[in-house]
């Protein structure tokens, strides 16, 4: 069988029969490579591999269960959470270019799939739209709620949230305060992309401003200004002479000649 190399240095097979519900390339997208050039096939097979393995390891994600540990980036890629944070703590020394976007484990989020049997291999479970029942395998558009309740799955298609609406999804998978849009098409990518940057300027900005306001209340409560009131804690109080002031006070000044 042939093979192709895959974005994060992992292989796929270029034999599509496993792959469920192959349509046209309007659905397709890059998960993670973002090479527009690609065949439409391997877009497609690229989006497979994508949601079921770990996009800085390469290992499989599988099983879907409680012990997966599986976690998702802003970017909406999967990742082990083991893996990612080890990446994480070393890519000072690895200058891993793929986790620009991710400050910390704060812009990592976990993900509590619903599973069902694989309609293509016995004894296999795959994600699925709790609601729906349809099979996540990188065709279907899916949704990450964060947090999400703990209790529950986190991980449903968009059409769901569509012919539900937000409030009937949010009563029985909230509480969120955001969604991430699992392995989004190149264009919807970049547009996640200028979004996430802007948020990341203005806290930035943010914790700037607050930092400069600290700054500014401890100079204002511990500035000795000589020969001026002294501000202190809202009081004013006077400045206390000097010896040689105190000198001239007592002896009436310095006589001349």
């Amino acid at each position: 069988e042939n093979y192709t190399m895959g974005g994060d240095g992992g292989v796929i097979p270029k034999n599509r029969s496993y792959l469920r519900g192959a349509g046209s390339a309007s659905k397709t997208g890059n998960a993670s490579t973002e090479d527009a050039a690609l065949d439409p096939k391997v877009l497609k097979e690229e989006r497979a591999r994508a949601m079921t393995h770990c996009a800085i390891s390469g290992k499989p994600l599988v099983p879907f269960d409680d012990t997966s540990k599986i976690v998702v980036c802003p970017y909406g890629r999967l990742y082990h959470k083991e893996f990612i944070v080890e990446a994480l703590l070393t890519r000072k020394k690895t200058k891993d270019t793929r986790l620009a976007h991710i400050r910390g484990l704060k812009d990592l989020h976990d993900l509590r799939f619903h599973t069902v049997a694989s309609s293509q291999e016995d004894g296999k479970l795959v994600p699925a739209c709790p609601i729906r029942g349809t099979e996540l395998n990188g065709q279907i558009p899916a949704l990450a709620l964060v947090p999400g309740n703990p209790e529950n799955t986190n991980v449903i298609s968009e059409r769901a949230l569509t012919e539900l609406g937000e409030e009937t999804i949010l009563g029985e998978f909230g509480p969120a305060t955001g969604r991430i849009k699992i392995l989004p098409l190149p264009e919807e990518l970049e547009e996640i992309k200028k979004q996430h940057a802007e948020r990341m300027l203005k806290k930035k900005d943010k914790k700037k401003r607050k930092r400069a306001e600290e700054d500014d209340k401890k100079r204002g409560h511990q500035t000795i200004n000589f020969g001026k009131p002294i501000l202190h804690h809202g009081s004013v109080e006077t400045p206390k002479q000097s010896t040689q002031e105190f000198v001239h006070t007592q002896a009436g000044g310095i006589r001349q000649g």
